[in-house]
C-alpha cells in the first residue's frame, strides 16, 4: 500500500502496524520481496506474542505460491459476506451513518497530517494500520474499532484461516 505520505517511525508497533498491513493487503504477483522484507522487520523487532503470531501467518503464506495465496485471499475476504476489511461495513446502521462515519475517519487522518489520497475507504483494515504505523495518532482510530476487530478475528477463526493470527496480533499489540 502507498498513500501514506509521512515517514514512517520504527517503533515496534510501528513494524508489526506495517507487516500486519501489508499481510492483510491483496497479494500482489512480485510479493515474495515483500515477504522477505516483512520478515527481516519482524526478526529485529524484540520477541512477543504478536511477532510470533505474525512470523507464524508469514511461514504460512511464504509456503504458498502467488496463485494459491491470491486464491486463499480472495476466498477469505471477497467471498465470504461475513468477512470484511471494511471496520464499519459489519455494523448496523444507514448509508448516510455510515458515510459520516468514513467523512469523520478521512479528517481525523487529515488533522493528523497523514496523506489521504487512497483508492480504498477510509476504514479498510489495511490503510487503518499503515496510518497507524505512519502516525501513532492513528492508532486510536483502530482502538475505536475493537469491536469489529474482535467479531472479525472470530469469523476468521471459525473458519479455521491463518488470517486470524494477523487480526489477533493487532489486538494484542496495540492494547485495542
Amino acid at each position: 500500500m502507498s498513500g501514506v505520505g509521512q515517514t514512517m517511525t520504527l517503533d515496534s508497533t510501528a513494524v508489526l502496524l506495517q507487516a500486519a498491513s501489508l499481510l492483510l493487503s491483496y497479494p500482489a504477483a512480485d510479493t515474495t520481496a515483500d515477504l522477505d522484507l516483512i520478515a527481516s522487520a519482524l526478526a529485529e523487532q524484540p520477541p512477543s506474542r504478536p511477532r510470533r503470531a505474525l512470523e507464524r501467518f508469514l511461514a504460512w503464506w511464504t509456503g504458498l505460491d502467488t496463485d494459491e495465496r491470491e486464491q486463499s485471499y480472495v476466498a477469505t475476504f471477497d467471498l465470504d459476506p461475513d468477512v470484511s476489511l471494511y471496520l464499519s461495513e459489519e455494523q448496523p446502521r444507514t448509508s448516510r451513518t455510515r458515510g459520516a462515519e468514513l467523512l469523520e475517519l478521512r479528517r481525523a487522518y487529515v488533522a493528523a497530517g497523514v496523506d489521504v489520497t487512497w483508492r480504498e475507504l477510509p476504514d479498510f483494515l489495511p490503510l487503518m494500520l499503515e496510518a497507524a504505523a505512519a502516525d501513532p495518532a492513528c492508532r486510536p482510530l483502530l482502538a475505536a474499532r475493537r469491536d469489529a476487530l474482535e467479531s472479525l478475528k472470530g469469523h476468521l477463526e471459525r473458519r479455521k484461516s491463518p488470517f486470524a493470527l494477523v487480526v489477533g496480533a493487532l489486538l494484542e499489540e496495540v492494547r485495542l
